[in-house]
């Protein structure tokens, strides 16, 4: 199972002001600590996270099951 550590994080730590001190938000009615700095931060994660993927666009093939 991946996990967001597992990530080349631009071959660096995350700066601590990125992360902390954790933010406290509602989604969806929960209270939820979000890091510091959340853009920065799917940066590191993901480089271009506001971007559509490559391969948007592209049909897949369909897999039918047989009975």
């Amino acid at each position: 199972m991946d996990s967001w550590y597992t990530y080349d994080l631009n071959n660096s730590f995350i700066p601590y002001n990125v992360v902390f001190p954790l933010k406290k938000i509602s989604f969806e009615g929960l209270n939820c600590y979000i890091p510091n700095q959340p853009d920065q931060f799917l940066n590191f994660q993901f480089k271009n996270y506001m971007n559509f993927p490559d391969d948007i666009g592209i049909e897949k093939h369909n897999v039918y099951l047989r009975n």
